[in-house]
């Protein structure tokens, strides 16, 4: 005789391990979807801020090698002395060139005011944590071909002077989305600057033998710098990528 054996169906223990088995699994899924996610939208703004500044730096590169164009080339001896030709200031890089548009009129020899233009480049503080690479242009009276470039008033530049504009050049991206990676960038300069004279150099090293000039080193934030589990804590960091620009008449 066969024994039969009843069937009581699923019990209550046997539901509970299941549920608890299927939240585990949604769980994981969520948390792998928001590590993918987390890592999109990271690598989205890192490779936005990287290109973002390489492209500034590139734009500003063939304006910053227009420094000294048209001018006497620096000279202390000279009467009156030839001061430098692209300076910084205050954590801003300042030069100046030949007006090109106004050439016909120019005369290095007997140079006037409305013959030179002034540059400066700034940083500004964006929307939504960004920074804004600015370029001020003046042909203001005190922007000649000798003085000191440290000299021009803040007040000579586009604030206060009919001749000047103002050109932003990029607006960068600071840093990720994710809280736990963000860095607080209020007082973090982008770009610093740092201008050698009587440097053996010349544009792009096209020459093998180098004449004196001008080198402008240019150290700059990459998204690693500023977003880094190691750096999110400081309040500045030291910049891990260096541009050089040899201004052959700085």
């Amino acid at each position: 005789m066969v024994k039969s054996h009843k069937q009581n169906g699923a019990s209550l223990i046997g539901l509970m391990i299941g549920l608890l088995v299927s939240m585990i699994a949604i769980l994981g899924s969520l948390s792998l979807y928001k590590s993918l996610t987390k890592a999109s939208v990271d690598a989205t703004f890192d490779s936005r801020h990287n290109g973002s500044i390489s492209l500034a730096i590139t734009q500003l590169g063939t304006q910053i090698q227009n420094a000294g164009f048209g001018l006497s080339k620096p000279d202390a001896a000279a009467a009156p002395p030839v001061t430098n030709h692209i300076v910084t200031n205050a954590g801003e890089l300042i030069w100046r060139s030949a007006d090109i548009q106004n050439i016909a009129t120019f005369d290095s020899a007997n140079p006037l005011a409305n013959g030179v233009i002034c540059h400066r480049l700034r940083e500004a503080q964006g929307a939504n944590n960004t920074v804004e690479l600015i370029i001020e242009s003046t042909k203001a009276a005190a922007c000649d071909s000798t003085s000191s470039l440290v000299n021009i008033s803040g007040a000579l530049w586009p604030s206060g002077d009919a001749s000047s504009t103002t050109r932003t050049v990029s607006s960068i991206s600071l840093n990720r989305l994710s809280s736990e990676f963000q860095k607080s960038n209020t007082a973090q300069s982008l770009i610093t600057f740092t201008v050698t004279p009587d440097v053996s150099c010349s544009p792009y090293s096209a020459l093998p033998e180098a004449p004196p000039g001008t080198l402008v080193q240019i150290d700059y934030l990459t998204s690693v710098d500023l977003n880094s589990e190691i750096n999110v804590t400081n309040t500045a960091n030291t910049p891990s990528v260096s541009d050089y620009i040899c201004v052959v008449n700085g």
